[in-house]
């Protein structure tokens, strides 16, 4: 700015939902001066139909001798802002062939315009920019300091629910004390299961408990090994209740159901089979 004698700045960034899709807008990266003017302006999305959108989309830079007759100046961010742009030059910030964002200098000093003359000094001055402006962008912990939350590549669990049908027969046919055994030894060999292929524990509820994969700890064929873990438990279970019901206990009617839910973190759907 300095160099180039320009009263205010800014650099703008694209806003894109995934890295390869293409930009809704630009947002500020920078603003100088950083006044009340620019803050009003800092989380705002700037359109690609704007003059510094053009310069992004296009590859080329623009100058603007007279911003208040240019059909192309985006005059609405004035307004936000309440400042005066007069006249301005867009200069587009490219790694290798890659367009990473825009330098914009704004109202040039001693009432002097920015004119296509300046083209090849911005082009001098900023070399060095654009490898940096690129670092930035390509880490989205960056964007997210910026305010930006870019929408990550969707992310995949399973869920698996197990509990004991008619386990109230339990409490009919048993004492309190060898009820809450024969439920303790039940959860306990199947979160043995689940745990060697992976799962984690997320809560248990009453006779059941709920079991994770991929979540938070990453798990490779998720849905294979939960599906493999349910067959085992399933498997466990039986071998555990003909025991229970070789000791004498009246428990032929007891069964354990396991439902496996798969797809997006936050957005699953549980389906139960009775095993």
């Amino acid at each position: 700015m300095k160099a180039m004698r320009a009263k205010a700045g800014s650099i703008f960034i694209p806003l894109k939902s995934l890295p390869s899709s293409e930009p809704s807008g630009l947002v500020f990266l920078s603003i100088q001066p950083m006044g009340k003017q620019a803050a009003s302006l800092k989380k705002k999305i700037i359109p690609m139909q704007s003059s510094a959108g053009r310069c992004f989309r296009t590859g080329r830079p623009y100058a603007s001798p007279n911003s208040k007759t240019d059909p192309k100046h985006y005059g609405k961010a004035d307004l936000v802002s309440g400042y005066h742009t007069e006249n301005m030059l867009n200069y587009p910030l490219k790694q290798g062939a890659e367009v990473v964002g825009v330098l914009q200098l704004l109202n040039k000093e001693d009432s002097e315009r920015y004119a296509d003359d300046d083209i090849p000094i911005v082009e001098r001055l900023a070399v060095g920019l654009a490898p940096k402006v690129s670092g930035f962008v390509r880490a989205p912990e960056n964007l997210e300091i910026l305010g930006i939350m870019p929408e990550r590549d969707a992310e995949y669990a399973t869920v698996m629910f197990c509990d004991l049908t008619r386990s109230s027969a339990l409490f009919q046919e048993l004492n309190v004390s060898a009820a809450i055994q024969h439920i303790n030894e039940y959860l306990e060999k199947t979160c043995d299961i689940g745990l060697t292929y992976g799962a984690t524990v997320d809560k248990y509820i009453g006779d059941g408990v709920l079991l994770r994969f991929n979540v938070p700890r990453p798990v490779k064929d998720h849905p294979f090994k939960a599906v493999t873990a349910a067959l085992e438990m399933k498997a466990a279970f039986e071998k555990l209740k003909s025991e229970w019901i070789t000791m004498g206990e009246p428990l032929v009617g007891l069964y354990t159901r396991i439902g496996i839910a798969y797809g997006v973190k936050r957005s699953l759907v549980i389906h139960n089979t009775n095993t």
